[in-house]
């Protein structure tokens, strides 16, 4: 029996679903997916499945020219590679799920080797070897080749190439879709404590091509490091021995402490030599890879000692803008503003002067209440003075005026209180009436269960669906018919007569909004409306001159309104004149 039991799980078909991912991926994405379709594999059949993040080049062109590959187009305003990677599973149905990124190429023989190894050991998922492509063109590059593989044996972590089971994903949910960095070292951990094993072979899985050759581009690569250290191990690191905790507490001893130190030092020496002797401590923290690592690299990476004592250099260094990613994850998290993509450019040059002046704002304070400083620079004039002063706002020109109705988007995003129909063609079974979406942005949806529709576009939701029941039907096809536009709405207050919500059946201005507000009320005759704040978002205030706008009809003043702005109209008693 337990031959012809061993001999069936060798011949029954063992599918497997390969879900590459990426954005703007056209220089590398043909030679990823000709790699795969040239694998071999003779336990079952390869499923080849694009995941586009939303690519302004050739990328989703590049993959429809392949007959063989499924193409999965998210149009999102801020992709992460946990979406596409979920998109990309869920719209397969094989037992197993490898992922793969845009940038790498696969071993042709790694399927045979991975999925074997599977079956042997009973793993839930698998890594093998990656290898830099060209790991002589930069200093980066040799560096990732150096750092990219674990020890061979059973782990607890797996990159973002690896081969996992279907049930394992189902059963943790997958990846998280909010996570920009670190993603895939936060679902390991959601695996290992679902009971799951993680197995790291030597067996070569890709070649990686990193394509590093400037420092700007390594310095947002290890910045973002130091941002994913700190998000997973917020989660998962609690506990002595908890995952991530050791690297957190190195970059915040390395990259955090000793630069303040040395800072610190360096601003008191002015008043005691003494404080010089601060510099020892730190740069026995931050070289401290240099200054006593370089043997056990040259043994544990097997490499020279010149090029032990670079690489003992560039983790010396790379501590900083690993302690400024962490500090961006902890400001985030106190400021609800996560780190999020979008499709151009990272903005990270405002984030890492916050960072900067959190490091170095109280070591800076602390040193001028030490001591005044001298300045030929007249010192400002402070003081509690009775005389009050009346501020004067400054209104809007039109051109500004238009700029702040052009930033609003066109199309309609979802979000509380929403109404709509859901239709599936030809499946009444799964289609419904009056879907309300709850005050936290989320709607259910038969089948295949919460579907979160805050701000979000009707295309992009229907998308979604449509893809999720694209794994239990063939070519679904949704509708969605939206009844009751609820969010679609500003808040007016201060001196009007009916304050309080007023809802938008189209494109929103400022006159309908007073309009609907019912105007001014008239408690005496001399008072007018003359002026209007647009308050959008936190840190945005604009105001609007209703003189000019209605006495003297410049409509160009007649402001678009967006979603949850707050128009503010004050008292207009300090406009009244008195002839004596």
């Amino acid at each position: 029996m337990a031959t012809e039991k061993a001999e069936r799980e060798v011949v029954e078909p063992l599918d497997i679903d390969c879900v590459v991912i990426g954005v703007n991926a056209a220089k590398t994405l043909g030679r990823c997916l000709e790699s795969v379709l040239a694998s071999r594999y003779s336990r079952g059949s390869i499923r080849l499945i694009y995941v586009d993040g939303g690519s302004g080049d050739e990328s989703v062109a590049i993959a429809r020219g392949f007959e063989a590959v499924r193409v999965v187009e998210l149009c999102q305003e801020r992709p992460t590679p946990g979406r596409g990677r979920n998109a990309g599973w869920q719209a397969g149905r094989a037992p197993l799920v490898q992922f793969l990124d845009s940038d790498t190429v696969v071993d042709p023989e790694w399927f045979e080797a991975a999925a074997a190894e599977m079956q042997a050991s009973g793993a839930d998922a698998i890594s093998g070897r990656l290898q830099e492509m060209h790991p002589e063109q930069s200093v980066y590059n040799w560096v990732g080749n150096l750092e990219w593989n674990a020890p061979a044996g059973v782990s607890n972590v797996f990159g973002g190439c690896v081969l996992i089971r279907r049930e394992m994903l189902a059963k943790t949910g997958g990846y998280d879709e909010e996570m920009v960095v670190g993603e895939d070292p936060e679902l390991s951990q959601r695996v290992c404590k679902a009971g799951g094993r993680i197995v790291q072979v030597d067996n070569l899985m890709a070649e990686h091509d990193l394509g590093i050759t400037a420092w700007p581009q390594q310095w947002r690569r290890t910045y973002r490091t130091g941002y994913g250290f700190a998000a997973v191990a917020w989660r998962h690191g609690r506990g002595s021995d908890g995952f991530w905790l050791h690297e957190f507490r190195r970059v915040l001893l390395r990259g955090g402490v000793a630069p303040c130190l040395a800072v610190l030092g360096g601003a008191l020496a002015g008043y005691h030599a003494a404080s010089l002797l601060l510099w020892l401590p730190a740069a026995l923290l931050l070289f401290y890879p240099r200054l006593l690592r370089v043997e056990k690299m040259m043994k544990d990476k097997t490499l020279t000692r010149q090029e032990a004592r670079r690489y003992a250099w560039h983790c010396s260094l790379v501590v900083i803008p690993e302690f400024l990613g962490m500090l961006r994850f902890f400001a985030g998290a106190i400021l609800n503003r996560p780190l999020r993509n979008r499709r151009g450019q990272l903005a990270t040059r405002r984030t890492l002067a916050v960072a900067f002046l959190m490091v170095l704002g109280p070591v800076l304070t602390s040193c001028q209440s030490v001591r005044p400083i001298e300045s030929d620079i007249e010192p400002l004039q402070s003081g509690f003075t009775t005389e009050s002063k009346k501020v004067v706002a400054r209104f809007a020109a039109a051109a500004e005026v238009e700029r702040l109705s052009q930033a609003i988007p066109t199309y309609y995003r979802l979000g509380s209180g929403d109404v709509f129909d859901i239709v599936v063609w030809n499946r009444p079974e799964l289609s419904r009436e009056g879907v309300v979406v709850a005050p936290d942005g989320k709607i259910s949806v038969i089948r295949i269960g919460i579907v979160d529709v805050m701000d979000r576009t009707v295309e992009d939701v229907t998308k979604e669906i449509e893809q999720r029941l694209a794994v239990y039907y063939d070519n679904p096809s949704v509708t969605m018919i939206v009844k009751n536009y609820s969010n679609n709405k500003a808040f007016v207050l201060g001196r009007v007569s009916k304050p309080g919500l007023v809802k938008f059946s189209g494109t929103g201005t400022l006159l309908e909004a007073l309009a609907e507000a019912g105007g001014l009320p008239v408690i005496r005759q001399e008072a007018f409306l003359t002026k209007c704040a647009i308050i959008r978002g936190k840190d945005q205030i604009v105001w609007i001159d209703l003189r000019e706008l209605l006495q003297r009809g410049n409509v160009g003043l007649n402001a678009r309104i967006q979603n949850n702005d707050i128009i503010f109209i004050p008292e207009s008693e300090d406009e009244l004149v008195y002839v004596m």
